[in-house]
């Protein structure tokens, strides 16, 4: 007969499910084995969001499914970089990392490469790409990446720029 292929759980995010709790599905590990979005998950877990705190099972988590073209696992890799999360700090590699993500459209790479240009972190100073990256974000209803492109428009541009709740590029009037 057919081999028995044992389970193992996972901690998911919350989906239709009434109360909005985080709860444990099951998965096969052949299921498992070539998953980005397994792998990807398992590297938060083991970044502490899901009880566990091992960073360097979480890089490694997180760089597999990343060789897959995993999109937050790519934003997750540079958020390690940053900060140095059980790697020696890179700015560099952060930066190409959140490059990628938000080149796949991903809101919080947008963002974290917006604050990288405006503060000058890993690369210069760019202002215009500050903004065109917090207008994507904002756009998708990022909230930071909103404070962001006000603050921007005021202190930089010396604009007072309230910006509605579901913005538009149209709204920033460039």
């Amino acid at each position: 007969g057919l081999p028995i292929i044992p389970l193992i759980d996972f901690i998911v995010p919350p989906s239709s499910n009434s109360e909005g709790l985080y709860t444990k599905k099951q998965f096969s590990v052949i299921e498992v084995q070539d998953n980005a979005t397994a792998d990807c998950r398992l590297g938060l877990i083991h970044l502490g969001k899901g009880g566990e705190n091992d960073l360097n099972l979480a890089f490694e988590y997180f760089n597999r499914a990343a060789k897959r073209g995993h999109t937050a696992a790519y934003y997750n890799l540079g958020l390690i970089y940053l900060y140095g999360w059980g790697v020696n700090k890179d700015l560099n590699l952060s930066f190409k990392c959140f490059k990628f993500a938000a080149e796949k459209d991903d809101m919080n790479a947008q963002y974290s490469l917006g604050l990288m240009y405006s503060n000058g972190k890993g690369v210069d100073v760019d202002l215009n790409l500050a903004l065109e990256n917090f207008k994507l974000a904002a756009d998708k209803g990022h909230i930071l990446a909103k404070d962001q492109l006000e603050e921007l428009y005021k202190y930089h541009y010396q604009k007072d720029l309230t910006v509605a709740s579901t913005p538009s590029a149209t709204q920033y009037n460039l």
